[in-house]
């Protein structure tokens, strides 16, 4: 019961931090996505916002699992970070026209 809220917290974060990025890329397709922060006058400020969110939400989410399973819940806020690395880094190899061995 400990820890619900904490990975309720986790998938949020990790879901809208999913959708940001999806956003990021329909409205820059043709340019390479920041992994982290970037130029903020490419996009509009509510990406960033709901990206920042994202990631509060999941710095949140492991504070909350920190209290019941230690270090696991960095490991497991780490872990619900990878889905929009992903992203961001297929839709750069997309637009570098790279996409791996052939």
């Amino acid at each position: 019961m400990e820890m619900i809220p904490g990975v309720t917290v986790l998938i949020t974060g990790s879901a809208l931090g999913v959708v940001a990025t999806m956003q990021m890329a329909r409205w820059n397709p043709f340019g390479k996505l920041p992994f982290f922060v970037g130029n903020p006058d490419e996009y509009p400020f509510s990406i960033y916002m709901q990206r920042t969110l994202a990631l509060f939400l999941i710095l949140v989410g492991a504070a909350l699992l920190y209290v019941s399973i230690s270090s696991g819940g960095v490991f497991l806020a780490i872990l619900s970070t990878v889905p929009m690395w992903l992203l961001t880094r297929d839709h750069n190899q997309q637009v570098d026209g790279d996409f791996g061995p052939e």
